[in-house]
Protein backbone atom coordinates (compact mmCIF):
# COMPACT_ATOMS: atom_id res chain seq x y z
CA UNK A 1 0.00 0.00 0.00
CA UNK A 2 3.23 2.35 0.59
CA UNK A 3 2.92 5.51 2.66
CA UNK A 4 0.09 8.15 1.52
CA UNK A 5 1.54 11.59 0.08
CA UNK A 6 0.43 13.39 3.41
CA UNK A 7 2.76 11.09 5.59
CA UNK A 8 5.58 12.28 3.02
CA UNK A 9 4.84 15.92 3.72
CA UNK A 10 4.15 15.67 0.11
CA UNK A 11 1.08 17.65 -1.51
CA UNK A 12 -1.54 15.43 -3.37
CA UNK A 13 -1.23 16.83 -7.02
CA UNK A 14 2.53 17.33 -7.18
CA UNK A 15 4.62 15.58 -9.67
CA UNK A 16 7.45 14.05 -7.66
CA UNK A 17 10.64 12.42 -9.11
CA UNK A 18 12.46 10.19 -6.88
CA UNK A 19 15.92 9.18 -6.91
CA UNK A 20 16.71 5.88 -4.54
CA UNK A 21 20.49 4.57 -4.36
CA UNK A 22 23.53 5.11 -2.40
CA UNK A 23 24.27 8.72 -2.19
CA UNK A 24 27.66 8.69 -3.48
CA UNK A 25 29.30 11.13 -6.40
CA UNK A 26 28.87 7.96 -8.99
CA UNK A 27 25.22 7.56 -8.58
CA UNK A 28 24.40 11.55 -10.01
CA UNK A 29 22.81 12.94 -6.74
CA UNK A 30 24.22 16.30 -7.77
CA UNK A 31 23.06 16.01 -11.25
CA UNK A 32 20.14 15.06 -10.47
CA UNK A 33 19.63 17.82 -7.91
CA UNK A 34 20.85 20.28 -10.87
CA UNK A 35 18.49 19.57 -13.23
CA UNK A 36 15.29 19.31 -10.71
CA UNK A 37 16.06 22.71 -10.11
CA UNK A 38 16.39 23.93 -13.98
CA UNK A 39 12.32 21.67 -14.13
CA UNK A 40 11.12 23.59 -11.27
CA UNK A 41 12.08 26.79 -11.97
CA UNK A 42 10.11 26.16 -15.54
CA UNK A 43 7.08 24.01 -14.26
CA UNK A 44 4.13 25.01 -14.38
CA UNK A 45 2.93 22.84 -12.10
CA UNK A 46 4.27 21.69 -8.18
CA UNK A 47 7.44 19.69 -8.64
CA UNK A 48 8.95 17.58 -6.03
CA UNK A 49 12.22 15.50 -5.36
CA UNK A 50 12.50 12.38 -3.04
CA UNK A 51 16.30 11.75 -2.56
CA UNK A 52 15.95 8.24 -0.95
CA UNK A 53 19.43 6.83 0.71
CA UNK A 54 22.23 7.20 2.69
CA UNK A 55 25.90 8.40 2.03
CA UNK A 56 28.42 10.91 1.84
CA UNK A 57 26.45 13.10 -0.31
CA UNK A 58 23.35 12.94 1.03
CA UNK A 59 25.36 13.91 4.50
CA UNK A 60 26.58 17.16 3.03
CA UNK A 61 23.19 18.02 1.85
CA UNK A 62 21.35 16.95 5.58
CA UNK A 63 24.21 20.14 6.48
CA UNK A 64 22.81 22.77 4.36
CA UNK A 65 19.53 24.03 3.30
CA UNK A 66 17.76 22.09 1.24
CA UNK A 67 16.50 23.53 -2.28
CA UNK A 68 12.54 24.19 -2.43
CA UNK A 69 10.81 20.98 -3.02
CA UNK A 70 13.48 18.74 -2.10
CA UNK A 71 13.01 15.74 0.38
CA UNK A 72 16.26 13.94 1.73
CA UNK A 73 14.92 10.38 3.04
CA UNK A 74 17.39 7.87 4.70
CA UNK A 75 17.59 4.53 3.41
CA UNK A 76 14.68 2.43 3.73
CA UNK A 77 14.72 -1.30 3.29
CA UNK A 78 10.65 -1.02 2.51
CA UNK A 79 11.67 1.59 -0.23
CA UNK A 80 8.18 0.41 -1.88
CA UNK A 81 6.59 2.83 0.76
CA UNK A 82 7.79 6.00 -1.22
CA UNK A 83 7.22 4.87 -4.85
CA UNK A 84 3.72 4.51 -4.96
Amino acid sequence: VGLSRSNLGLPEDALVFTLASRAIEEKGWRAVLKAFQQIRGSADRDVRLQLIGDGPVADELRAAPLPEGVHLVPHTALLSDYIN
